[in-house]
């Protein structure tokens, strides 16, 4: 939702302002499209979000835990490094 959102007002200053500070691109300033699978860094909290889209078979849930297997050892890893 947000991100359609965000998309859908981009170009909104350029279709409404009355400012003469706008520009409008030939090409396209931003681009929707569909991720299945991602991985999210919050590098403010230090949080990482896993969003896998799927109908909960056996391989992808395999997938996420270990994805979430590497995340954790890679947490560990740094945590030994730094301290």
């Amino acid at each position: 939702m947000g991100a359609g959102a965000m998309l859908m007002g981009y170009n909104l200053k350029v279709e409404c302002s009355t400012t003469p500070n706008h520009h409008k691109s030939a090409t396209r300033d931003a681009c929707l499209f569909f991720a299945d699978n991602l991985a999210v860094i919050d590098r403010c909290s230090d949080d990482v979000y896993i969003l896998f889209t799927c109908d909960g078979s056996t391989a992808m849930t395999s997938l996420l835990d270990d994805t979430e297997k590497k995340l954790i050892g890679i947490k560990s890893f740094h945590d030994r490094k730094s301290g």
